[in-house]
C-alpha cells in the first residue's frame, strides 16, 4: 500500500492541509508545535481508528473562532460544518486508487464516527484494511511503560489489523464487561445506596448475571486468545532482535502453551470467576478478564518494564516495532507504512544511524518527522522528499 495524497480539514491546529507524497521515504522537518505529529497522528487514525495519543476525541477536532459558523469551502458531498475534523487518504493498493475518509463529530462533549471508503459510507470492518501502519514515537515509550491501559490498547490495535474480526469482538466484549459491572452494582447495593440488596435472580437456572458471565467468557477467551496469537507471531520474528513479549493473564496460567488452545482459556477463564464471584458481588465490579491483563517487554532475562533503563526500554520497543512490521509484511500480503516521529529525540547518534542505514527498507513507505533535518544523514534526505512544515 501507499499514501499518494493526506487532506486533513478541522484537524488539531490543521483549518485545511495536503500533502502529496512524491517518493516512498518523506521527511516532514519543522520546529516543534508545527504539525509534524499532528500528520502522523491522522494517518494512524486512518489505518487503526483511534488516535495513538488522545482518548477525548472532542480535542481533536479545531474550532477557531474566525471561522466557527462557516462551512470549509470543499464539494458538496464532502462539506465539513462546525464540530467536524475530516481525514482523507488516497491510498494505493494493487495499481489501484482508492479514497477513504474518516469523519469527527462533535456533540458536545461527546463524538461520534462517520467511515467511508471510494464516498460511501462504510463499517469501520470494512474500511481498516485499506491501510496499514507502525508507528514508532517519543509519546510511545511513557505510555507502553507506564499505562497497563495502553498496553492493552496496543495489543488490540494490532490484533484489529491482522485478525478481521477482532474489532469486533473486542467492542461487543467492553459493552458485555459495562452491563455485568452495572448489575454487579446493583447486587453490591452500590447502585441505588442499598448495601442490604442481594441478587434476587442469583438462585435462578438463568439469572441475569449468569448471562453476561457466559457472554464474558465467550467473548473475553476470544480476545486472550487472539492477544496471545499476536504475541506469539510477534515473538516468532527471526532478524536481529533480542525482545519479546510476555503476557501477564489474570487468569491462573504460568505456560503460553496451554493458552494457546482456545478451549482451555474458556474453562480457565471459568474457573477463575467462580472463585471470584462472591468478592465481585461485594465489590460491584469484574476482577478478571482481558480489561485487567497486562504484558512486558522481556530481554536477556529482564523485565524491562521494571528493571529496563530508558535507553534499553526504547531500543526494545523499536525491536518489537520492527518485528511488528515484519509480520505485517508477511500477513497482508503488502508493506505497511512506517512512521518514525521524531526518533532523534529516543535513539542516539549510532541507533540512529544503524535505523537509517540497516533497517530502513527502500522499497516501503516511511515517513519521518524531525526538528532538525541535519540531524538525519545526507544520503537519506537525497533519497526522500523533504517537507517543511
Amino acid at each position: 500500500m501507499y499514501i499518494q495524497k493526506l487532506i486533513l480539514k478541522n484537524f488539531r491546529q490543521f483549518t485545511s492541509k495536503t500533502i502529496t507524497f512524491e517518493k516512498n521515504w518523506t521527511i516532514i522537518a519543522a520546529p516543534n508545535a508545527r504539525g509534524k505529529s499532528t500528520i502522523i497522528e491522522a494517518i494512524y487514525m486512518i489505518s487503526n481508528g483511534e488516535s495513538p495519543w488522545e482518548s477525548n476525541n472532542v480535542n481533536i477536532i479545531r474550532l477557531d473562532e474566525n471561522h466557527a459558523d462557516d462551512s470549509i469551502s470543499v464539494p458538496a458531498h464532502q462539506s465539513i460544518t462546525k464540530g467536524t475534523s475530516r481525514i482523507e487518504a488516497l491510498i494505493e493498493t494493487d495499481d489501484e486508487l482508492t479514497s477513504i475518509a474518516l469523519f469527527i463529530k462533535s456533540s458536545g462533549k461527546a463524538t461520534t464516527k462517520q467511515f467511508l471508503v471510494g464516498g460511501t459510507s462504510s463499517s469501520k470492518n470494512t474500511f481498516l484494511p485499506y491501510a496499514h501502519c507502525v508507528l514508532f514515537s517519543p509519546d510511545m515509550i511513557d505510555l507502553i511503560m507506564f499505562e497497563p491501559f495502553q498496553r492493552r490498547s496496543f495489543l488490540d490495535v494490532h490484533a484489529s489489523s491482522l485478525f478481521p474480526d477482532y474489532s469486533t469482538v473486542s467492542t461487543n466484549y467492553k459493552k458485555v464487561l459495562y452491563q455485568r459491572n452495572c448489575l454487579l452494582k446493583s447486587i453490591a447495593g452500590k447502585r441505588f445506596g442499598n448495601r442490604g440488596s442481594q441478587d434476587t435472580n442469583s438462585g435462578s437456572a438463568a439469572s441475569p448475571l449468569d448471562y453476561w458471565t457466559e457472554q464474558l467468557i465467550s467473548l473475553g477467551s476470544e480476545v486472550i486468545h487472539k492477544r496471545l496469537e499476536l504475541i506469539g507471531s510477534i515473538n516468532d520474528v527471526s532478524g536481529p532482535y533480542t525482545t519479546s513479549i510476555v503476557y501477564e493473564p489474570s487468569i491462573p496460567v504460568h505456560e503460553l502453551d496451554t493458552l494457546a488452545d482456545s478451549t482451555s482459556i474458556t474453562d480457565l477463564f471459568t474457573l477463575r470467576l467462580a472463585e471470584k464471584a462472591d468478592t465481585e458481588k461485594l465489590i460491584g465490579n469484574t476482577l478478571v478478564g482481558p480489561h485487567r491483563d497486562d504484558w512486558h517487554l522481556h530481554s536477556k532475562e529482564l523485565n524491562l518494564n521494571i528493571y529496563g533503563s530508558r535507553g534499553e526500554k526504547r531500543i526494545a520497543i523499536a525491536d518489537i516495532l520492527f518485528k511488528l512490521n515484519a509480520l505485517l509484511t508477511k500477513s497482508i500480503a503488502t508493506k505497511p507504512l512506517l512512521l518514525l516521529d521524531d526518533i532523534q529525540s529516543e535513539l542516539d547518534e549510532k541507533n540512529t544511524l544503524e535505523l537509517f542505514t540497516k533497517k530502513l527498507d527502500p522499497d516501503q513507505q516511511t515517513i519521518i518527522t524531525t526538528t532538525h533535518i541535519e540531524s538525519i544523514p545526507e544520503d537519506i534526505q537525497s533519497k526522500s522528499h523533504v517537507i517543511t512544515l
